[in-house]
């Protein structure tokens, strides 16, 4: 699974420039990332079709990730998000698998697809915003309702978002909010299980994780 470095180079002219490949460290022969994100098409199981898959690179040689990434079977995780996929990846697939499938969605159909480098604020309020949904429709609530929460999540995410907070912990607060100051926080049973009331916040990891240096 050898890349010629004339293939990588050519990929690099074409995608350098380009999300999510803007935003990770590219050296002369390889692609320095923590997380790879892949698209299963379904050829051993007809239940894993169209599901996203997390890859962690550094379980890979640095021929491999070259050659999966340039051969388009993946895609590499931006660094200014790795907070976001080590908690989905520790934390958040146990909260809720349709909010991670959902995120990863997200990420390789719009973002990646867009290639225009995108807000991180923005894409984090998108991120918590679908666990937030989620838990919402499970109150079965009107539309009106729905879209009152929706409406006093931004103003308290404007209010609270801070680019050093691990994202982790600002879901966690954000549930806070949502199970005790939000409109509906009268529709919710509030256990330390589920909200937590010191945020035990994963270490921090270095921005990126590969096999080799060049």
């Amino acid at each position: 699974m050898h890349v010629s470095k004339s293939t990588f180079d050519s990929f690099c002219g074409a995608n350098a420039a380009e999300h999510p490949f803007n935003s990770i460290r590219i050296t002369r022969n390889a692609f320095h990332c923590k997380w790879l994100v892949s698209k299963s098409r379904g050829d051993t199981s007809i239940f894993r079709v169209n599901r996203y898959h997390l890859i962690p690179t550094s379980a890979l040689s640095l021929d491999t990730v070259n050659s999966i990434v340039v051969n388009g079977n993946a895609f590499p995780i931006p660094t200014d998000l790795n907070d976001a996929i080590d908690t989905m990846e520790w934390w958040g697939r146990r909260v809720s698998p349709m909010w991670e499938q959902t995120l990863l969605n997200l990420l390789m159909e719009d973002y990646f697809k867009d290639k225009n480098t995108p807000v991180v604020r923005h894409q984090c309020f998108s991120f918590v915003a679908i666990l937030l949904q989620e838990r919402i429709r499970e109150q079965n609530v009107a539309t009106e309702d729905f879209d009152n929460v929706m409406f006093h999540c931004v103003d308290w995410f404007d209010l609270n978002w801070n680019s050093n907070m691990h994202f982790y912990e600002l879901v966690i607060k954000t549930l806070r909010w949502l199970h005790l100051h939000s409109p509906l926080s009268d529709r919710f049973t509030v256990t330390p299980q589920h909200v937590p009331v010191h945020v035990v916040t994963p270490t921090r990891v270095p921005s990126y994780i590969s096999s080799a240096e060049d």
